[in-house]
């Protein structure tokens, strides 16, 4: 292999790698997941911030290096996301009648007892 099939293969996994990383970072502070849950949340927002930071850098016209940093930034925030996800779905199975009374009283502004 020469230096121009080793630019091939990192030209081919380059786009993996910064949303990987934020994925990475997201996932530090997350709400106690199970390993199943842990590696669902990996995947959905590494590979939606792969497509989501290359679609916020093609339309703003960013550089390479702004459009990886954009591309980690989103990945944390889908992690995040997905970690709310997994919270809500764990309150909606244990227990929907109250969940949804505390998220209506909530939104509403009352106070629980």
């Amino acid at each position: 292999m020469d230096r121009q099939d080793w630019r091939a293969i990192w030209d081919a996994v380059w786009p993996f790698v910064p949303p990987s990383i934020g994925a990475y970072f997201g996932l530090k502070w997350r709400v106690e997941q199970t390993r199943r849950e842990r590696i669902t949340t990996w995947f959905c927002s590494a590979f939606l911030s792969l497509f989501l930071g290359a679609a916020v850098g093609e339309h703003w016209e960013l550089g390479v290096k702004s459009t990886s940093g954009v591309t980690i930034l989103i990945a944390m925030l889908l992690s995040d996301a997905m970690g709310v996800v997994v919270a809500a779905a764990r309150q909606w199975a244990s227990d929907p009648v109250g969940t949804f009374r505390r998220w209506r009283d909530a939104w509403l502004g009352r106070n629980g007892p």
